[in-house]
């Protein structure tokens, strides 16, 4: 059976939110785009972001910095006590863990997990979107309905 990180059964307080992340970078761009999508611990939807980063970087830098930014983008905004970060590049899975140190600080617990990248489409269409046209996600259109 597929797991589907967006389906939850039962919700408490202490269900973890998710942070879905990647990174990406056209062929022809010399930048990386990277998105996020924020769900509460319901499993909705709550927030949509992405950034370019405007520093030369590898593929796994930049999956990493995405993660990294998209938690402390969370932590700045937002009271969240239990998070599970979500990416679908396994070595900078394995980078952040390692390096969670003070972003980690800020929740109760914390988590990075690698995710098939099936699992994290809207993140990647977040972050492909932000470096080849350099749209804000506000003015894109995800087909997420209520």
């Amino acid at each position: 059976m597929k797991s589907n990180h967006f389906d939850l059964t039962e919700t408490t307080a202490d269900t973890p939110c998710k942070l879905y992340c990647d990174a990406g970078k056209a062929q022809h761009a010399l930048t990386y785009g990277c998105g996020w999508v924020f769900c509460d611990h319901t499993g909705r939807v709550q927030e949509i972001d992405g950034a370019t980063l405007s520093i030369e970087q590898n593929t796994v830098e930049a999956e990493q910095q995405a993660i990294e930014r998209g938690i402390e983008i969370l932590a700045g905004k937002r009271h969240i006590e239990h998070l599970i970060v979500y990416s679908d590049c396994e070595p900078a899975v394995r980078k952040a863990n390692s390096d969670i140190g003070e972003l980690g600080a800020a929740f109760e617990s914390i988590r990075i997990e690698h995710i098939p990248r099936s699992e994290n489409q809207l993140a990647d269409v977040i972050a492909s979107n932000r470096v080849d046209v350099g749209q804000r996600p506000s003015e894109m259109r995800y087909g997420l309905t209520d």
